[in-house]
Order: C-alpha cells, then sequence, then structure tokens
C-alpha cells in the first residue's frame, strides 16, 4: 500500500469516528464555521452587528404587518432577515473600495512619485472589475434579495387579502421566448 493510499484509509477510519460537536458550546460555535461574507449566513446577525436593532426592525414589521399563523409570521421573519442582508451591501461594497484604495496607495508609494492615474474611487473599481467579480457576486446578491423581498411581500399581501375576505387573484405565470430572425440578425451586425 502506497503513502497515498494509506492516507486515504487513515482519512476513512477518521471519518467514521468524527460525530460532530458534542457541548452546546461547540455546537453554537461550529454553526458559524462556515460564515465568509454574512450574506447568506443561517443567522442573520454577524457578531459585530447591533443585534438589537434587528429586532428593533423585526418588531416593526410584525406592528406594520400584523401577522396572524405560523406562514404570515415567517413571511414578515424571512422579510426582516432579507432587509438586514441588503443593509449589509453597502458596507461590504465600501470595505471592498476601502481595501483596494488602500492597496492602490500602498503600491503608489512604492513607486515613484510620478505614478498616473491617482488612486480614486473609479480606478478601484475597474481594477476590482478586472482582477476579481466581487463586486458582480455582490450585486448578484443585492438583486437575489431584493426579488425574495418582494417575492415575500407580495405572498404575504396576498394571505392577507385572503384572511380578510377580498378575492385573492392567482399568481401569474409568464411565459418569454425570445427569437432571433437570423436576417434581422445579419442586417444589425
Amino acid at each position: 500500500m502506497n503513502k497515498s493510499e494509506r492516507r486515504a484509509l487513515q482519512n476513512r477510519l477518521n471519518g467514521r469516528k468524527a460525530k460532530g460537536a458534542k457541548t452546546p458550546e461547540g455546537v453554537e460555535r461550529s454553526k458559524k464555521n462556515a460564515v465568509k461574507h454574512g450574506l447568506l449566513a443561517a443567522d442573520c446577525v454577524m457578531a459585530d452587528e447591533d443585534g438589537e436593532a434587528f429586532e428593533r426592525l423585526r418588531a416593526g414589521l410584525y406592528d406594520e404587518f400584523e401577522p396572524v399563523g405560523g406562514v404570515e409570521s415567517f413571511l414578515v421573519d424571512q422579510i426582516a432577515s432579507t432587509i438586514w442582508r441588503l443593509r449589509r451591501v453597502p458596507r461590504i461594497e465600501r470595505d471592498i473600495m476601502d481595501c483596494e484604495l488602500g492597496r492602490l496607495r500602498r503600491s503608489a508609494r512604492g513607486r515613484s512619485e510620478s505614478f498616473d492615474p491617482p488612486p480614486t474611487l473609479g480606478r478601484v473599481f475597474n481594477l476590482e472589475a478586472g482582477r476579481s467579480d466581487a463586486f458582480s457576486k455582490l450585486r448578484r446578491y443585492e438583486a437575489q434579495f431584493d426579488r425574495s423581498v418582494r417575492r415575500n411581500l407580495h405572498e404575504l399581501e396576498r394571505l392577507q387579502l385572503r384572511r380578510s375576505g377580498g378575492e385573492v387573484e392567482a399568481p401569474r405565470a409568464v411565459d418569454v421566448t425570445v427569437s432571433v430572425d437570423s436576417d434581422a440578425a445579419d442586417d444589425a451586425a
């Protein structure tokens, strides 16, 4: 048995022994293992955030929508959680900008004084867009959260309208078919 086969066997044997966190403290700690940027965390309030501010947001939404029953309460909780995450997006965007701006300034100090162009937010944005997709990922998360809030608000309004005896329309499905006329596409090119 070669070295990699022995390592694989040992990994499998060790994996069978693992049962996960045992203590309440260990379970709480392990819940946060996958938290990287906080946009998809199971617990929407991060350690450095104001949990009381989240509870005020949630309580305000409960006061505004006055949910009745488990489903309406669930939707209000989802809306609160998603709004909280949406509010995090500008902070993450600012942090990305600050980080890149700092990197550019450090780089500029290491070069001659005639560094051109000066490090500006626009340059940071261009560099970041060329180097990685952090901003596009952030925009995708932001759009996903926005759609989620709107979808949950719409469903909550439908449930409350039905509960109050109003007539509720069935959800509308939109079928979009895009076809390209090859002659028109050739003319456009």
